[in-house]
């Protein structure tokens, strides 16, 4: 009886536990969907992303443009951004086009596979479709590494909640760029070295340490940086414990997953190497300083994690950590758990954040030496191990008076929430949003001029130029066209002139005005991407 009332209070708790797992990623879903949907523009590289995942490869990644050929606001963007009725789920071109770009394929391919269910259409709603599914294993990795800290699953939730919700994470989750699955990879290694210790030669293991390199190698190149430290640091571990078998195997793995990820897409590495992210890399390697952007990277972590409170949240590690060892006594045992309120802390546990700690380090460092941009991208995906390495330590080190005290910790945790929202979410660009509302005011019977050096330049402005009925481009080296005819009718004008072009945009305005009669003056509406939009009349 006892035995049979076992089983039944074992298929209870299970069934307990999977209603908390549903309920508690419906909320992430619904909520981080939500917030998604104020997104209101896009960044060049996220033009990219559907460009690369769903554009027919014509020689080009970029948008085809013709000089002088009118378009409408629809017409411009869908052949480019959309999937064709006759090319859904051809991910023979998702592969081309990426050959022909600087990133591997694994992200695109997703962002494809959710296009491909709804051709010719796009919205804020697929590049959330994809993210907000991938942030949902970011929050249930996050629950694995702080109950395997902190050994509570109520605080581990209630964390890992706090951290999906900082701006850094949110911004991560709107910007529909690989970060978010890169963010996977990197947990999901950090996870692997944590769960398996330095003496289980479980073969598992192995199979997992080459899927979790094959998986982050094919969504961003930057993941080998913190693979290597990572790896590093946990051979270091084995070989401490004289576990030379495994060291092998683990290399082998290495090899076996860069063998497979060379074969799944054989332009890696002319990419890493000879593609222009990568020369700019070396070059940096050997000639950039490092400080200047490091000082950014550490800013903007502090900022979109922290709420600017990182220097007080350091120093109350500290401070927790010697009240709490004079009180308490800590200890290093080799087997006890570390519990909240307990008085052992685990050696496995100073491993485990060894662990953590100083690949993410290592990582930082390097990708501000070789980085060709200072933007927060490059770190987005540690930032969830850094809100751990902080707030691990607080919640055990303050769980050594009473469990009460923790309380303190998460009221800290939400003051750190609130501040990273203090510049706004920058990859939602709100400020497009007040850009479209200008623009549909003139979208009926305005013609618009563009004036751009690229098409890349022009790919920001899908959302406030999706409305026009009437766009022409002319390159800014072929401005001597404007005195034609065929630019001497205007009564009312949008003009966008890109900042990039060598001439002054006042320069063109002007001699607009003085070719057209019917226009007298001009406004500046807004700035947004590479451009500046006018209006004449």
């Amino acid at each position: 009886m006892l035995y049979h009332g076992g089983i039944k209070m074992k298929k209870k708790w299970n069934l307990a536990k999977a209603f908390q797992f549903i309920l508690i990623s419906l909320f992430v879903v619904t909520s981080l969907t939500w917030i998604g949907s104020f997104k209101s523009g896009y960044h060049v590289d996220e033009m990219y992303t559907f460009g690369l995942a769903n554009h027919q490869y014509d020689g080009s990644i970029q948008p085809s443009i013709q000089d002088e050929m009118s378009y409408t606001g629809q017409q411009l963007w869908q052949e480019y951004i959309t999937v064709d009725e006759s090319h859904t789920f051809d991910y023979g071109n998702v592969l081309v086009n990426q050959q022909n770009d600087v990133h591997p394929p694994l992200y695109y391919i997703l962002i494809h596979t959710v296009c491909s269910f709804f051709p010719l259409t796009f919205g804020v709603w697929m590049g959330l479709a994809v993210n907000v599914g991938l942030a949902v294993i970011v929050f249930w990795q996050m629950v694995w590494l702080f109950y395997h800290f902190v050994s509570d699953r109520k605080i581990a939730i209630i964390f890992s909640l706090l951290f999906l919700f900082t701006m850094g994470f949110i911004n991560n989750v709107v910007f529909f760029r690989m970060y978010v699955l890169l963010t996977i990879w990197t947990n999901f290694l950090t996870i692997l070295f944590c769960k398996y210790q330095p003496g289980d030669s479980r073969k598992i293991y192995y199979f997992l340490l080459t899927l979790i390199l094959v998986g982050g190698t094919m969504t961003q190149y930057y993941f080998l940086i913190f693979a290597f430290f990572s790896c590093l640091i946990y051979g270091i571990f084995i070989i401490k414990v004289k576990n030379w078998k495994k060291l092998m195997l683990s290399v082998l793995s290495a090899g076996v997953s860069f063998t497979i990820s060379s074969f799944l897409f054989p332009a890696m590495w002319d990419q890493i190497f000879d593609g222009y992210q990568g020369e700019i890399a070396f070059s940096n390697l050997s000639e950039k300083s490092m400080w200047s952007s490091l000082w950014t990277f550490l800013n903007t972590i502090n900022r979109q994690v922290f709420g600017n409170l990182f220097v007080f949240l350091f120093f109350a590690i500290v401070l927790l950590y010697i009240i709490s060892t004079e009180n308490s006594k800590i200890r290093i045992c080799r087997t006890e758990k570390s519990r909240i309120g307990g008085g052992a802390f685990a050696r496995e546990e100073i491993s485990a954040y060894l662990q953590l700690l100083i690949p993410t380090v290592c990582d930082i460092l390097l990708i501000a030496k070789i980085s060709p941009f200072d933007t927060d991208r490059y770190v987005m995906n540690v930032m969830g191990i850094i809100y751990l390495l902080v707030f691990a330590p607080l919640i055990l080190f303050s769980g050594r008076f009473t469990k009460k005290a923790v309380s303190g910790i998460l009221a800290l945790a939400f003051m750190t929430l609130f501040c990273s929202y203090q510049g706004g979410v920058p990859y939602l660009y709100s400020s497009e949003r007040e850009n479209v509302e200008v623009v549909e005011e003139l979208w009926t019977d305005v013609p618009c001029l563009y004036i751009y050096d690229g098409s890349m330049h022009v790919m920001p402005n899908y959302q406030d130029m999706a409305g026009l009925d009437q766009i022409v481009f002319l390159r800014s080296d072929h401005l001597d066209k404007l005195r034609e005819e065929s630019y001497q009718n205007y009564d009312k004008l949008l003009v966008y002139i890109v900042n990039t072009i060598d001439a002054e945009a006042d320069d063109v305005l002007q001699q607009l005005l003085e070719n057209n009669p019917g226009l007298d003056t001009y406004k500046t509406l807004f700035s947004y991407g590479y451009s500046t939009a006018y209006y004449l009349e």
